[in-house]
């Protein structure tokens, strides 16, 4: 009732609601979801609410706070519509400790606006489907460009970002496009109703239902790319519950509080810091090394000649075709901002600059910064992550990277079987870990 009432205003639901969503959420080995769970679950979907951002503690009570043992549950939660989630993107939620008491204190923090910084460019594979993205690829291509071959193919994807961001927005924002074609397609089916016996009508209503089909094609193919939901069937994208996912997803992407490995909080704009600082001490850094005055007495086993020097035998087409079209479409891409489907639908154009690019680097042996460099994403290893621990780095290769590393990974798989125990299994094509249970 209360919804009807709120209509499209912002709205949050905070407190107690002594039930679950989930089996997840709780310390218990229950299996299957209770009827508390699904009905809690099936008011929650009329509400069209979800879970803001959190942190903190991801089981927010205790049955028995003062004891060794007894159940965790999260069963109190901070949601919100959808409006409130677009108008306060920054909003978030911190649990805290519950010390002397069974349930933990909730706080919903409505932080200020950030500091919107430019956006790197970022191939969307819709644009893939515009008539004019092949030439436009194809003039900047054949441009003049002089120096190694490897320096020539990241000019040129530099040269195109410009004119694919142009491409990009020629046609306005795509949303609106699909919006404003919908409520054309209504109005001339509505005419068509009214003269049935219309030419003219039937032959707009055509061109319309043609444009509108495209522009929804269009649309889909952009949310997959940004949504990275696996799930997705043909149409699912058009959904209410997709955008609600969706939305939930980008939302919960922002981390604006986590704890060091020393236990203390940072929150807004020093986050970042916090990050680097911690990865930077994890990772090490570079230091002098001794050198191995006899390397051959420490490996016994050896890989045969022949196959030696069939491992660096010089790089065959297919080599570099194969890895291109065996990585998936909506994969992240690198620094550059190419995905995968790009070098696919511009294959015929791009292929001999890749090709040579490639080989070239595999004789002489020089990358450029602008190939190496990668972006490095961090996933949550928990539900509510709250601490630098909590989190996994990742790197997001560029195309070119993930190319030349396929073709050095498919040559090692030759060598393995002669350097690796035979009682070792990981890593060997045809061999499995029951083999040894089964001997054993």
């Amino acid at each position: 009732m209360h919804k009807g009432f709120i209509g499209n205003h912002p709205w949050v639901l905070m407190g107690v609601f002594n039930a679950s969503l989930a089996i997840i959420e709780s310390s218990s080995s229950t299996s299957i979801p209770t009827i508390v769970m699904r009905e809690f679950k099936e008011c929650v979907d009329r509400l069209e609410v979800l879970d803001v951002n959190q942190t903190g503690l991801q089981f927010t009570w205790n049955q028995q706070p003062n004891a060794t043992s007894g159940l965790l549950w999260k069963i109190d939660r901070i949601m919100a519509n959808e409006v409130f989630i677009e108008k306060y993107s920054n909003a978030y939620g911190i649990f805290q400790p519950y010390r002397i008491y069974d349930h933990s204190p909730a706080i919903l923090k409505l932080q200020s606006g950030g500091v919107q910084c430019p956006k790197p460019f970022s191939f969307s594979n819709h644009v893939a489907l515009n008539d004019d993205f092949k030439p436009t690829v194809n003039k900047v291509w054949n441009m003049e460009c002089v120096g190694h071959k490897m320096y020539q193919v990241v000019s040129k994807l530099r040269s195109l970002k410009k004119p694919l961001r142009k491409l990009m927005w020629s046609k306005g924002n795509l949303h609106d496009r699909v919006n404003n074609i919908k409520k054309e397609l209504d109005m001339v089916q509505i005419q068509l109703d009214q003269n049935p016996n219309s030419v003219e009508l039937r032959v707009k209503e055509s061109a319309t239902l043609k444009l509108s089909n495209e522009a929804l094609i269009e649309e889909e193919t952009y949310l997959r790319q940004r949504a990275k939901i696996k799930w997705l069937r043909v149409g699912d994208c058009n959904s209410s519950y997709f955008h609600k996912v969706f939305k939930g997803k980008v939302h919960r992407s922002h981390i604006h509080s986590v704890a060091d490995q020393f236990g203390h909080v940072f929150e807004g704009a020093v986050v970042p810091q916090v990050f680097v600082d911690h990865f930077t001490n994890f990772l090490g850094t570079s230091a002098p090394t001794l050198g191995i005055n006899e390397p051959n007495s420490l490996f016994n086993a050896r890989i045969p000649s022949d196959v030696a020097i069939h491992m660096v035998r010089p790089v065959l087409d297919e080599e570099v075709r194969s890895p291109v079209f065996g990585i998936g479409d909506f994969k992240s891409p690198g620094p550059d901002g190419f995905s995968a489907l790009f070098f696919k639908k511009t294959w015929d154009i791009i292929r001999a600059g890749i090709m040579e690019a490639i080989k070239e680097f595999f004789i002489n042996g020089q990358f450029l910064k602008e190939i190496n460099h990668t972006v490095i994403a961090l996933l949550p290893k928990t539900n509510v992550p709250s601490q630098v621990n909590d989190f996994r780095p990742i790197s997001c290769c560029n195309v070119l990277y993930k190319i030349i590393s396929k073709i050095v990974t498919n040559r090692i798989k030759m060598g393995l079987n002669w350097v690796v125990s035979e009682n070792q299994f990981t890593f060997i094509p045809g061999r499995r870990i029951s083999d040894n249970i089964l001997l054993t």
